[in-house]
C-alpha cells in the first residue's frame, strides 16, 4: 500500500459561528466535526493524519487526543500557509498527501 497522509486544517477561528469553542469541536449528531473528518481518513485507509491547529489548539488536542500528529500554525495567514506548516513532516514521505478541511464532516 502507498504511503498516504492526510493534512487536516483545524486552525481557523470560525468567527461566523459566534461560539466560545473551536469551530472544529462543534458537535453534529453528538460528535465533533473534526471526529467525522478523522473517521473518514481511517475509512480511506490513510496511514497518518497530521492536524494543523492554531486557534484554540488545546481544545482540539483534547478532542482528538493522541490519534493524530499536531502542527501549530502560530499566525493564521490563510489556507496555503496552514498547509506549509506540515512541510517538515511531509518532506520525509514518499507517497500521496490529501489536504482536508476540519470543518467539513460530510466526506464519504
Amino acid at each position: 500500500m502507498k504511503d498516504l497522509v492526510a493534512v487536516v486544517l483545524a486552525a481557523g477561528e470560525g468567527k461566523r459561528m459566534k461560539s466560545k469553542h473551536s469551530k472544529v469541536t462543534q458537535k453534529i449528531l453528538g460528535k465533533p466535526l473534526i471526529e467525522w473528518v478523522y473517521n473518514a481518513t481511517v475509512s480511506a485507509e490513510i496511514n497518518e493524519c497530521i492536524m494543523i491547529v492554531g486557534h484554540m489548539a488545546d481544545e482540539v488536542k483534547v478532542c482528538m487526543g493522541d490519534k493524530v500528529k499536531y502542527v501549530t500554525q502560530e499566525e493564521q495567514l490563510g489556507t496555503g500557509h496552514a498547509v506549509i506548516q506540515a512541510k517538515s513532516y511531509l518532506k520525509e514521505r514518499n507517497g500521496h498527501v490529501i489536504v482536508m478541511c476540519g470543518d467539513m464532516p460530510l466526506i464519504s
